[in-house]
C-alpha cells in the first residue's frame, strides 16, 4: 500500500507528502479583495500538508460570486498572495491559487454587472451578497467573440500567482461554475462550436488549460473536476461518455483532482467499525464510489475518467484523488493515486 507520508512528484513540484489541503472558501478577503496578514497565517498554519489548494479565486473582478473572495487580476492582490506564499514556504509547504470564474452563479450587487455564462440559463436558488440572500438573475450569454477575453483573463491570473510566489494554480471546473456551465449540457445551449457536443462543450476549457499551460508550463497547472456531479443549481447532466477536462491536446497538466459525486452508504458492519477504528471491508464494491480499504476500480479508454486506486474507508464521505497524467493522447486511461480525504460531514461549500 501506497504510505501517505512519503515524497510524491506532481507535475513540476515536490511535494513532503501525499496529502493535500482541499480549497475551503473564507470570504475573509481585506480591501481590494486582497489576501490579509490574517489569510498569511491561516496558511502558513497548514503548510505540513504535501500541497494546499488555496480558496477559490477570481481571475477577474467579473468573476466574482461571493462577497470578499481574493482575486489576482490586481497588483495589491499580488502583494497579499505574496504574503501567503512566503508563510507557506517559510514552513516547507507549496500552495498553488485554484482559479475561480463563477459565471453565472453571482449577482450585479456583487460585481456590479450582469453575470455571464455560456447561455442565458438563470441558476435556482438565491446567493449571498452585502445587502443578504437574493435570487439569480439571469445571466448574460458570452458572446463567441469574447472567449478569448476570458481565456486571457485566466492567463493573466496564472501570471501573477506566479509572480506572487505561489507554486501554480488549479482550475476550478466543477462546483457549477463557468468552466464547468461550459462543459453541461443543461447549462450550455449554444449553438455555435462552443455548444453541442461533449467536444464542443470541452472546447473552452481546453482553451483555457492549454493557454495557462503555454504561460507557466504544465508542470504547474491542474484541473479541478466533478464528473457527473449535479450543483447546487442545475440537474445532474444526462449520462453520456464524457470527454475529461485534464487532457489538453498536445500538453498534459500536472494533475487532474476529481471528487466522487457518489458517496457509500454505512452497512451495519462499517457502522460498527466506525464506533471502533473506522475501518471496515464490509461496504459493497461498486465502480464509481469510494468503498473500504483499497481497491482498484474499472476505468477503460471508452470511459476515460478519473480512477482511484486507494478510496478512504467508511465512515470518511469524501474524496479526492491526485490522477497522473496518461501515457499517450491515444490512450486516455487515467491512473490515479488517493491524495486527501477529509473526515468532516460534508456540506455544500462555494
Amino acid at each position: 500500500m501506497t504510505d501517505l507520508f512519503a515524497p510524491y512528484q506532481l507535475g513540476d513540484l515536490s511535494l513532503s507528502n501525499r496529502l493535500v489541503m482541499a480549497p475551503l472558501t473564507r470570504n475573509g478577503a481585506g480591501v481590494g479583495e486582497a489576501p490579509t496578514e490574517l489569510a498569511a497565517q491561516y496558511y502558513g498554519q497548514r503548510a505540513t500538508a504535501g500541497l494546499i489548494v488555496t480558496e477559490g479565486t477570481q481571475p477577474s473582478a467579473a468573476g466574482q460570486g461571493y462577497p470578499h473572495t481574493p482575486g489576482l487580476h490586481t497588483d495589491e492582490q499580488v502583494a497579499g498572495w505574496r504574503l501567503v506564499a512566503d508563510a507557506v514556504h517559510a514552513r516547507g509547504g507549496k500552495v498553488i491559487a485554484q482559479l475561480m470564474h463563477t459565471g453565472r452563479i453571482s449577482h450585479s450587487a456583487i460585481i456590479g454587472q450582469q453575470p455571464v455564462a455560456p447561455s442565458a440559463v438563470t441558476p435556482d436558488g438565491e446567493v449571498y451578497t452585502e445587502q443578504g440572500m437574493q435570487a439569480f438573475q439571469e445571466p448574460r450569454a458570452l458572446e463567441t467573440a469574447e472567449l478569448a477575453g476570458i481565456v486571457a483573463e485566466y492567463v493573466d491570473a496564472a501570471r501573477r500567482a506566479v509572480e506572487a510566489g505561489l507554486d501554480g494554480i488549479e482550475l476550478h471546473a466543477a462546483n457549477g461554475y463557468l468552466l464547468q456551465q461550459f462543459l453541461s449540457d443543461s447549462t450550455n445551449i449554444r449553438t455555435d462550436g462552443y455548444g453541442g457536443s461533449p467536444q464542443n462543450r470541452a472546447r473552452f476549457v481546453i482553451e483555457v488549460a492549454s493557454a495557462v499551460s503555454e504561460a507557466i508550463g504544465a508542470g504547474r497547472v491542474g484541473i479541478g473536476s466533478r464528473p457527473g456531479a449535479r450543483s447546487t443549481t442545475s440537474p445532474r447532466p444526462r449520462p453520456r461518455r464524457r470527454t475529461p477536462p485534464c487532457s489538453t491536446g498536445s500538453r498534459r497538466s500536472a494533475c487532474c483532482t476529481c471528487t466522487s459525486s457518489k458517496v457509500p452508504r454505512p452497512t451495519s458492519a462499517s457502522r460498527s467499525a466506525s464506533s471502533g477504528r473506522g475501518r471496515s471491508s464490509s461496504t459493497p464494491a461498486s465502480p464509481d464510489r469510494p468503498t473500504c480499504g483499497p481497491r482498484r476500480p474499472r476505468s477503460t479508454a471508452a470511459n476515460p475518467t478519473c480512477s482511484a486506486s486507494d478510496g478512504p474507508s467508511w465512515p470518511i464521505p469524501t474524496w479526492s484523488s491526485v490522477c497522473r497524467p496518461a501515457p499517450s493522447s491515444t490512450s486516455p486511461t487515467w491512473r490515479a493515486s488517493t491524495a486527501a480525504a477529509s473526515t468532516a460531514t460534508p456540506t455544500t461549500r462555494p
